[in-house]
């Protein structure tokens, strides 16, 4: 038989070098200490908006940007329309701490980059969005896993990994159970047309 796959939900990942990555988790570890939470979905650890254009992030930035316009061409957006990034923050999770479910809404694609990555540290964990799935396949039904039957993959953080998903994709972080803090940039792209 011959066979197509339609609405298929796509996740990116690649590793970056970043020559940097002492001084953006001092920058980070600081912030942490002298700015409180802004809690978005994190239970226990702590979140920041941080300004990407600031020097410290400047390598990365371009590399991360970059990435983004190469998945962008994927979706052959029309040239009236531009993918930007419209926000950034910090996340510092500590042993205990994790990421409940939850979307980016009103986002094009999000994206999180790991500056540091300790064994156990917990994963991020991308759940099959469509509803109706769930209740028609249950997944004691299948003898083994695969891509066409999966209802959740996760991806373990390795520093320098960057991961970019579509922003409905539904998705959380497990619990750390490390000792040492996992800390990760994320970011929200959005749709802009020329006129915005």
């Amino acid at each position: 038989m011959n066979r197509e796959l339609w609405f298929p939900t796509p996740i990116w990942f690649d590793h970056l070098e970043i020559s940097n990555l002492n001084e953006i988790e001092h920058y980070c570890l600081q912030k942490e200490k002298t700015e409180p939470t802004d809690c978005y979905s994190n239970v226990n650890g702590w979140q920041k908006e941080f300004d990407l254009n600031d020097v410290v992030f400047l390598e990365l930035q371009s590399k991360i940007d970059e990435k983004i316009e190469e998945i962008a061409g994927e979706y052959n957006i029309k040239s009236s329309i531009s993918v930007k990034r419209q926000l950034s923050w910090m996340n510092v999770n500590r042993k205990g701490s994790y990421n409940h479910v939850h979307i980016h809404p009103r986002k094009f694609l999000s994206a999180v980059f790991y500056v540091t990555a300790p064994e156990n540290c917990g994963e991020i964990v991308f759940e099959d969005s469509r509803l109706q799935r769930s209740s028609h396949e249950p997944s004691n039904w299948f003898s083994e896993m695969n891509p066409l039957t999966f209802h959740s993959t996760g991806y373990i953080p390795e520093v320098g990994k960057l991961v970019v998903f579509p922003s409905w994709v539904k998705h959380y972080v497990t619990q750390s159970l490390s000792d040492e803090p996992r800390i990760s940039l994320a970011f929200d792209y959005k749709v802009f047309y020329e006129s915005d």
